[in-house]
């Protein structure tokens, strides 16, 4: 099955990474690299490109390229990603923490 394949709202496991030279670095650079979970948002109004999340960020891809993404479809992701709403609270944390101080 590919990462094209996926539903919204269906999570994975990444198994193999296409693509050649280029659009493959591309790939591994932004985070898409075997082991990786990954869980469809969206798709574009006109179905093309989809938007995931992976690593705790929102990545769009296109179609084309995530059809050459390999993955094993599971129930659940094993971790939960909160995405920037956990980064302001901490940004919160460390602001309050560093204001006491003064």
């Amino acid at each position: 099955m590919t990462l094209k394949e996926l539903e919204i709202g269906k999570s994975a496991v990444i198994k193999t990474v296409g693509g050649e030279g280029a659009l493959r670095q591309h790939f591994l650079d932004m985070g898409v690299i075997p082991g990786a979970e990954v869980t469809v948002i969206k798709f574009a109004p006109m179905g093309d490109p989809m938007e995931l999340q992976i690593h705790g960020y929102e990545l769009t891809l296109r179609l084309a390229d995530a059809d050459q993404i390999t993955i094993e479809q599971i129930s659940s992701r094993t971790r939960k990603h909160e995405g920037a709403r956990n980064i302001n609270q901490s940004d919160r944390k460390s602001t309050r923490l560093n204001s006491s101080h003064t």
